[in-house]
């Protein structure tokens, strides 16, 4: 049963040492995020942290909702930040989406997808069979 004054938008966890692994993941997720919503706005970001593995997700949720960049955590955050904004960029190109702040999102609807609603971007295509001559 439930407790009635539980705030469950707080992170729930049982250990102390729990919590502050779950900040930190917070505070680094939240701090490289920001870089992708500054450079490139109107967009549905998502950033993961896992801290113990030393590991970032990052992911457009308009574009693919299981595949993105995985970013390992081993450099200082000034020059992590750096490289968010090059991931973002990455991610964008790869569907043949502008990177400029100028955004239509609009421009989602007419992208090709799969059955899972990702976009399908041309490094996903199957090659055409190779013809051999007779």
């Amino acid at each position: 049963m439930s407790e009635p004054n539980v705030d469950y938008n707080q992170i729930q966890t049982g250990d102390i040492e729990d919590v502050s692994v779950a900040q930190l993941e917070m505070a680094i997720g939240k701090e490289l995020a920001s870089v992708l919503h500054q450079h490139y706005p109107r967009r549905n970001w998502a950033v993961a942290v896992d801290a113990s593995n030393g590991i970032c997700a990052v992911m457009e949720l308009d574009i693919s909702k299981d595949k993105g960049y995985l970013l390992h955590l081993t450099r200082p955050m000034t020059e992590l930040r750096g490289m968010m904004f090059k991931v973002g960029g990455e991610i964008l190109e790869r569907a043949g989406l502008p990177t400029s702040k100028k955004f239509n999102p609009e421009l989602l609807e007419d992208l090709p997808r799969n059955l899972r609603d990702d976009v399908v971007t041309p490094d996903l295509i199957a090659p055409e069979e190779l013809r051999v001559k007779k």
